[in-house]
């Protein structure tokens, strides 16, 4: 039984922290982080299940915006002290800055898809991810549906 195993996280963002930590201390080890967090997701049985979040801050990003020129302008959406229900896909560690609008994250984050604001209802646009710092985490629990 491996070390993960025996801690029995409560969510991805509990497990997370410990991680997210590392990143911040020594950035060269994001994506050994990120490939690790993905394995034990997975084992946990943590992927493309729905959460309900609870966070002070999140930023919604277009689909494979990493993957276009820097020199594209790509449209974000930040929100601070949120609550939402979205499907839990893995984690990310976006490396955004846009000067212009006093923007920035360099975090490891918890990524959503199919994310809706509480209690408005309001859904995320379509085509976007929800990038959510894991120290930025208050509160996280499984949405279990009927």
């Amino acid at each position: 039984m491996s070390a993960t195993e025996r801690l029995n996280f409560k969510s991805p963002a509990e497990f997370a922290k410990v991680g997210a930590a590392r990143v911040a201390l020594e950035p060269e080890m994001s994506d050994i982080v990120l490939v690790n967090f993905g394995i034990i997701a997975k084992k946990q049985g943590w992927l493309k299940q729905d959460y309900v979040t609870v966070t002070n801050r999140a930023i919604s990003i277009p689909k494979g915006a990493e993957k276009r020129p820097q020199t594209e302008e790509v449209e974000v959406l930040d929100y601070f002290r949120t609550a939402f229900e979205g499907r839990f896909i893995g984690f990310s560690h976006p490396q955004l800055r846009k000067p212009s609008e006093l923007l920035s994250m360099d975090a490891v984050c918890l990524l959503f898809e199919d994310a809706v604001q509480l209690p408005s209802g309001e859904p995320i646009p379509q085509d976007d991810e929800l990038h959510v710092p894991v120290l930025a985490v208050k509160a996280m629990a499984r949405q279990l549906k009927p």
